[in-house]
């Protein structure tokens, strides 16, 4: 086991080699996110760690959090004088993740693969009843930026795993729905002009009634393979 003091901020769910060394991703754990109640956001992020060497670890893509002004309001003394304990008190909550990893709602990043000099990492944010889907992309490997998909909304939406072909195309899979009519979401990204686009099946094996899903892909000289599972027989089939 690594220890490592930036690790024990969340959990890890995915860690993929890249050109600057190892980037696992994952999701801040509940009761360290808490201890920003006083802040504008206590629920946790998702999470960036990068590793030149699997041993040393540093979390990327976060900025310090800040005590919001309805906070304040709280504060016996708001007077200029009490600045140094505003400061004191910000300095001991911990970071927050920069968009799209953190942001309103519970937060997670589930999957990573590398790109370019970089990495590409997929996820949810949860707010509510409702998820969208989280695209984020470093194509450096330092700092990160937030890749729109398109899709959101009203309505459950998640990404679950992502894979990069040599030319850098790329797969984002997961599923969109509500409970019992989820199907499933396959989306592709194109290289030279970086926009998401669904795609379908051709023989509709991941839509119509019941629940589809997709959990992971992975990518060979040939093209992608995706897999996941359709309860649409009343029974759970893979798929």
């Amino acid at each position: 086991a690594v220890d490592s003091d930036p690790l024990s901020s969340g959990r890890v769910l995915d860690v993929v080699p890249f050109k600057g060394g190892f980037v696992a991703v994952g999701m801040e754990d509940f009761g360290l996110a808490a201890t920003r109640d006083i802040s504008n956001d206590a629920l946790p992020d998702g999470m960036v760690w990068i590793s030149p060497d699997g041993e040393t670890w540093g979390r990327i893509g976060t900025t310090n959090a800040r005590i919001d002004d309805a906070s304040l309001a709280y504060l016996e003394d708001q007077s200029p004088e009490n600045a140094s304990v505003i400061v004191e008190l910000e300095r001991g909550l911990p970071p927050e993740s920069l968009a799209p990893a953190g942001g309103p709602g519970t937060r997670s990043l589930a999957a990573a693969a590398p790109m370019l000099d970089g990495f590409i990492a997929v996820g949810s944010a949860f707010a509510g009843v409702d998820a969208d889907p989280i695209v984020l992309l470093s194509l450096d490997g330092a700092t990160v930026q937030e890749d729109p998909t398109g899709i959101g909304g009203p309505g459950i939406q998640t990404l679950n795993d992502v894979c990069v072909a040599e030319d850098n195309t790329t797969v984002a899979v997961g599923l969109a729905g509500s409970t019992g009519t989820h199907d499933a979401i396959v989306l592709h990204r194109a290289p030279a002009d970086g926009a998401w686009t669904p795609a379908t099946a051709a023989d509709g094996s991941f839509g119509g009634a019941g629940n589809q899903l997709t959990y992971g892909c992975a990518v060979g000289p040939d093209g992608f393979v995706i897999v996941g599972s359709d309860d649409a027989s009343g029974d759970t089939d893979a798929r």
